[in-house]
């Protein structure tokens, strides 16, 4: 009777959540969801008027004062001379304040700290990103909206860490259109913001440091050093922050005195039709010769000279000297691999068109096409060249492995820009191969590359909160609280940072298949919690189906994964499949002649690998940092 009584009230249930849902502005089904539970287990707050949340946000940021208010103006200078107030985060109280509160940042922060104390004499090197995002309708014809945002890190948090975006703290927002009318541009917030952080009368985070007091009163507090290091920006923004032409320069690089734009041959293009095309002879880094910071200096000075003793008459003289670049790129076109809308597409632009995560997924497939398949070809060049160019990006992948030094980076780029003049593919050498051959210093200066993909997924944070806000009047104001109050709940939060083994979720439910499985091998579903989606130590997942790569005391294994559980320790069950024989960037293997399923632990999986299967025979691409394992094993 109670069963017919629930059955007949559930479609009142339904109608009461479908009016609820309808009735308020639209939210995604998850996001009602969210909120909904929230409520059922915290209650409806006292309050609930929009008022009251900017005043809840505006006590919460101003209760982070350690070193002054948290959010700041300074005076800028545009460029009729007047000035102009712009709003930025200040770093030490915001800092200050994310250590204080307790959570995922003091972890992280105090596990680097005791594995590598700061000091005057070993200081923390900051990490500052600038770059343009638009929190609008990209299609629209107002921009309006397009906005430069300043984030900074610390290299010492690590490459796995630096790849999350909440180890990344907002320090401006501000409108394109403001920064644009200012005497040097983005050059001068960012003076004016490093100014604020490392030349000021509060704190002196190279010579005193930065006091920061702990969640708990009885620990003692965390004193960071730390100095200004690495700038890290796109072509765009390295052109308003140095005041440099870039790519639209005959110099376009600073780091070399000698590297300058030549004509290059022209190329047959109907598609997308070139004037005129520039290319860098270089292909050796020992044909660069390379400036030092004073030189780069001077130069700033020369020019500044220039601009000011300079006459119209001669403007014009020098203007005759201008060459103006379009680039191009180098292509493999291989339509097999694409569906016929995206190869009529690459055809139409004669390059392929996808994302940069794409290409990364895709790029050892066509390698291996191109030295298995293409292995009869008359002319083996263009497949050495888009074997010798995967295996670059394969190294650059592979550095948060520690398996790459930045002599191995410096001779695979010579490989493939000399491939690329051998295949008389000058025309399509563009500025940005040059490149190549610069991330080979930033390794070895700087001991990692900074994850730049991390950036991109954190102008989401900033486009989520500013594209519904419409008081353009106050919208830097409006967008950096939300920020700065979000990204301070975020970091409170445990295991923001959690980059050791384990379920993704401790709460999914097995299936009668899954639990017979895990029966099998003596494991009660009382005593474990499962999940089909497993996070590696250092980054990456892997999932029940995939085949993955195992290391099993000092050798390589391959099997399939069948179930991930946890029962005190992450552990797997999967079955193993046989080494057969190594390519040069694969590996063959045979399903095993008991197939039977072993339970392993899950700390010692790799990765998930690209395979194919033939009868019982898989082959598996193996990744850089996999393949010194399997000749060590073999």
């Amino acid at each position: 009777m109670d069963k017919d009584a629930a059955a007949s009230g559930r479609p009142a249930k339904l109608q009461k959540l479908h009016d609820l849902r309808r009735g308020v502005p639209y939210v995604s089904k998850s996001a009602l969801e969210g909120i909904l539970k929230t409520i059922q287990e915290k209650g409806i707050p006292e309050v609930v008027h929009t008022k009251a949340m900017l005043e809840a946000t505006r006590k919460e940021i101003s209760s982070w004062n350690a070193y002054g208010s948290l959010l700041q103006t300074c005076k800028v200078i545009d460029v009729h001379g007047a000035e102009k107030d712009l709003m930025f985060v200040n770093f030490h109280s915001f800092l200050h304040g994310l250590f204080k509160q307790g959570g995922s940042f003091t972890d992280l922060l105090k596990s680097c700290h005791s594995r590598n104390p700061s000091s005057d004499a070993n200081p923390y090197s900051l990490v500052v990103y600038s770059d343009e995002c638009w929190p609008g309708n990209a299609l629209s014809a107002k921009s309006n909206k397009k906005s430069w945002a300043l984030y900074c890190s610390f290299k010492e948090f690590g490459g796995a860490a630096l790849g999350c975006e909440d180890a990344w703290m907002c320090l401006m927002f501000q409108k394109t259109n403001f920064i644009g009318k200012l005497d040097g541009s983005m050059s001068q917030v960012l003076k004016r913001i490093l100014e604020h952080v490392f030349c000021n009368d509060v704190v002196n985070p190279q010579l005193t440091g930065v006091l920061l007091q702990s969640p708990d009163p009885e620990d003692p507090p965390l004193r960071l050093y730390y100095r200004f290091k690495i700038l890290v920006q796109d072509g765009a923004a390295q052109k308003f922050c140095l005041a440099i032409k870039g790519d639209s320069g005959t110099k376009f690089c600073v780091k070399c005195k000698n590297c300058i734009c030549i004509k290059s041959r022209q190329c047959d293009n109907d598609s997308d039709a070139e004037e005129d095309l520039f290319t860098a002879k270089y292909t050796k880094k020992s044909q660069l010769h390379l400036a030092s910071d004073s030189e780069v200096l001077d130069s700033w000075q020369r020019m500044e000279q220039r601009f000011l003793s300079e006459t119209p008459k001669g403007s014009r003289f020098l203007a005759k000297l201008c060459w103006v670049l379009r680039g191009s790129d180098l292509f493999w076109d291989l339509p097999s691999l694409f569906d016929s809308k995206r190869v009529d597409a690459c055809k139409k632009s004669s390059k392929l068109k996808m994302q940069a995560s794409e290409l990364l997924c895709i790029g050892p497939i066509l390698s291996h096409f191109a030295s298995t398949a293409c292995a009869g070809a008359a002319d083996q060049r263009p497949c050495k060249a888009l074997v010798a160019m995967v295996f670059f990006l394969e190294l650059l992948t592979s550095v948060v492995h520690g398996c790459v030094r930045g002599k191995d980076l410096d001779k695979a780029a010579e490989r493939v820009l000399q491939l690329v003049v051998e295949n008389d593919w000058e025309a399509w050498m563009v500025k940005k191969f040059h490149w190549m051959l610069h991330y080979g210093d930033s390794l070895q200066l700087h001991n990692c590359l900074i994850p730049c993909f991390a950036m991109e997924r954190k102008h989401k944070q900033l486009t989520k909160i500013g594209f519904p806000i419409k008081n353009m009047r106050a919208y830097e104001r409006a967008v950096l609280e939300e920020v700065v109050s979000d990204q301070l709940f975020n970091l409170k939060q445990p295991g923001r940072f959690d980059m050791s083994c384990r379920l993704l979720s401790q709460s999914c439910k097995a299936t009668r298949a899954m639990q017979e499985l895990l029966a099998q091998h003596g494991v009660t579903m009382g005593q474990v919690t499962i999940c089909r989606t497993l996070k590696l130590a250092g980054g990456g997942s892997v999932s029940t189906g995939d085949v993955v790569l195992l290391k099993m005391q000092s050798a390589l294994a391959c099997g399939i994964l069948l179930a991930n559980f946890d029962n005190g320790q992450p552990h797997s069950i999967l079955k193993f499949l046989d080494f057969q024989k190594t390519l040069a960037d694969a590996a063959e293997w045979k399903e095993a002649h008991d197939n039977q399923a072993h339970v392993v632990s899950s700390f010692g999986i790799l990765c998930a690998v690209t395979y194919s299967k033939s009868s019982d025979v898989y082959r598996t691409l193996l990744p850089y940092h996999a393949r010194n394992l399997l000749a060590r094993g073999s």
